[in-house]
């Protein structure tokens, strides 16, 4: 029997995108899919937009009041009822064979806990900016090493739209770590990183849209060292890696500069 896969998309004016993502998820070549879309009060076209989509694998849900980015991603959690999880940004897509790969190589490794892709970056135009390929090829990783690399450097794993993950797993790492707004994702990738180990298939599954509107473009340096320090303190709190004072010390030196890096790369996009 085939497994339910929850995608959630969380939204918030997307009319621009929206219909375009829906698409792309509705266009899969695995169909056992509950599509989650929650709407964080939306003031635009989005709701009208997704209402006029038929399609009966999508559950559409409301926020009576504006839950923030990550209240609204924790809402989607809360309507789960898959086995699996994929959540996808409202301006992001999923190629065709996106579920089915990382599907497949999550059932056939009983150890793997979440498994990510390789993916491409496209911006405003959907012109193909940038090409992600961590890895040369289909891998299963050791969980906590990989997720030591990651908070080293970097999130090798990607964005919100890149990760498909076992949904009982949620109730052991918790949910998105509130008062976050950066490193929202990676937080959570690296708790469930932490439960198993971690699959990677070497095909460009997701695109992730670049633009000068979106969350990441717009945060203010204060805001990185406030993630930062929820980033850490879960570190700690969860015990899901051993690490030293050096081990915080590298993280936030790759951290801040990782920051001004992706601040200097927004400006030059945007002129």
């Amino acid at each position: 029997m085939e497994k339910l896969v929850s995608i959630c998309v969380p939204v918030f004016n997307g009319e621009g995108t929206i219909e375009e993502t829906l698409q792309s998820i509705r266009s899969q070549t695995y169909s056992n899919m509950e599509i989650i879309v929650v709407d964080n009060c939306s003031t635009d076209k989005t709701v009208e937009i997704i209402q006029s989509i038929e399609d009966d694998r999508i559950h559409f849900y409301q926020n009576a009041t504006n839950l923030g980015m990550v209240g609204n991603w924790n809402k989607c959690l809360e309507y789960v009822t898959g086995e699996y999880v994929h959540f996808v940004s409202a301006d992001d897509n999923l190629m065709p064979e996106c579920i089915e790969k990382k599907l497949k190589l999550i059932e056939q490794n009983q150890t793997v806990s979440m498994v990510f892709s390789a993916s491409q970056v496209i911006n405003e135009k959907n012109e193909v900016v940038m090409y992600r390929h961590p890895y040369k090829k289909d891998s299963v990783l050791e969980g906590k090493k990989l997720a030591k690399k990651s908070y080293h450097a970097r999130n090798i794993f990607g964005e919100l739209s890149n990760v498909l993950f076992r949904a009982e797993l949620v109730s052991q790492v918790g949910g998105f770590a509130k008062n976050t707004c950066y490193a929202t994702d990676w937080d959570f990738w690296l708790r469930i990183a932490c439960t198993g180990d971690v699959g990677y298939v070497n095909q460009e599954l997701m695109q992730y849209r670049i633009s000068t509107t979106n969350t990441t473009s717009q945060i203010r340096y204060a805001t990185f060292l406030d993630d930062d320090k929820v980033m850490i303190q879960n570190m700690k709190e969860y015990g899901c890696l051993e690490l030293s004072a050096m081990d915080h010390g590298i993280h936030r030196v790759m951290y801040i500069a990782r920051m001004f890096a992706r601040r200097a790369y927004m400006i030059l996009k945007s002129r």
